[in-house]
């Protein structure tokens, strides 16, 4: 008998050693089965960056999420699984990538426990909000160079489109600094005066935002039509005088005809006389009418609306032309002439008295300022084109 139990008694020590060797990973490996991961689920494309990792797990144990790299997830704490259950709410920043793979780890008295790999699909981050601050909508501008400018998100690429897609000329992408942005485009004498631009933000991820911004360019003045007749320093007896002159045949152009009288002996104004077509040999012919006084006679080419009538006047002013009108009882004598100096007298050019654009603007009224001075010009007409 003494002889079989020293057997007995080594071979029971040798399984006892093994088992003690063996019994931490023997009680891990029990407990593997019980972590499970039901949020995400794999490859689940989620609608917010803010992420809850849920599932079950053996009480007492300790959850972590964990990077790639092993490390726990940015923003996470280690959680004890309660009731079989465990739960991290994190929210991922939005440098981070769209396609998250993380690892979720169970911990149970200081030997791994289960673990669980799981894939998912993170929305693109919302941009910082893009707002356009020039040109306002609708704005009319002085200049064809026109400066885009407002708010976007630091870091991201601020392009200007025309309505092809591409950028607006004479312009280059720009960087959002400390949340704002300036792009300038200039414009070419032929672009059309209604101007609607895109204005496009791309953030580093490659999230795209878009604001569209209309306004009109200003016009582009045409070369000033000539007056051929009356010579200026003419004494005219009679009331119809007829004008004639040269301009770019197709062309419409009106005639104004500012007295150089006395204020308080000058009508209401009648506004410039109707307009006329400049024929295909490039001259145009208009009748006035026009009572004794001194005038100011000048020319524009005008813009008309779909009914023919007046707009503004969108090229240079002619060089004026100065007449007298007598009636022809009194045409022996010298009628009074009151020549007050007058802005047309100086030689300078209308780009340089007004903004470009101005007279598009007053329709007129400021053609009428730069010749005579008074706001009452005066013109009683009729009209022909020949």
């Amino acid at each position: 008998m003494r002889s079989l139990v020293r057997p007995l008694i080594l071979a029971a020590s040798a399984l006892v050693g093994a088992a003690l060797l063996a019994g931490p990973s023997s009680i891990a490996e029990a407990a593997e089965d019980t972590l499970t991961v039901d949020s995400p689920t794999e490859g689940e494309v989620l609608a917010s960056r803010t992420v809850t990792f849920a599932g079950a797990g053996t009480d007492g144990a300790v959850v972590n999420v964990l990077d790639p790299d092993g490390t726990r997830l940015e923003g996470t704490t280690a959680v004890v699984v309660a009731d079989d259950r465990w739960s991290i709410t994190v929210t991922f920043p939005a440098a981070a990538a769209t396609r998250q793979t993380v690892t979720v780890r169970q911990v149970t008295g200081g030997s791994g426990a289960g673990e669980e790999t799981v894939s998912f699909m993170l929305p693109d981050p919302d941009p910082a909000q893009l707002t356009v601050a020039t040109p306002s909508p609708g704005e009319e501008l002085l200049a064809r160079t026109v400066t885009f400018s407002g708010t976007g998100e630091t870091g991201s690429t601020i392009t200007v489109l025309g309505p092809d897609g591409a950028p607006v000329p004479g312009s280059n992408p720009t960087t959002v600094t400390d949340g704002t942005w300036t792009v300038i485009a200039t414009y070419p004498e032929d672009a059309a005066r209604a101007q609607t631009a895109t204005v496009d933000q791309a953030t580093a991820e490659g999230v795209h935002s878009q604001a569209v911004v209309t306004f009109q360019l200003p016009i582009v003045l045409l070369p000033a039509p000539v007056i051929t007749s009356p010579p200026t320093g003419a004494t005219l007896a009679g009331e119809t005088f007829t004008i004639t002159g040269t301009g770019q045949p197709g062309t419409v152009v009106v005639v104004f005809a500012s007295p150089r009288v006395p204020s308080d002996v000058i009508d209401d104004t009648q506004g410039p006389q109707d307009p006329v077509t400049v024929d295909g040999s490039g001259r145009w012919t208009s009748d006035v009418q026009l009572t004794p006084g001194s005038y100011r006679i000048v020319v524009g080419v005008a813009e008309l609306d779909q009914a023919g009538r007046f707009v503004q006047v969108i090229s240079e002013p002619s060089l004026p032309v100065l007449i007298t009108v007598q009636t022809s009882a009194s045409s022996a004598g010298n009628p009074p002439a009151y020549d007050t100096p007058h802005l047309a007298d100086t030689g300078d050019s209308l780009s340089t008295l007004l903004p470009v654009g101005g007279l598009c603007v007053l329709l007129g009224v400021a053609l009428t300022l730069l010749l005579s001075g008074s706001a009452h010009p005066r013109a009683i007409h009729t009209s022909r084109g020949r």
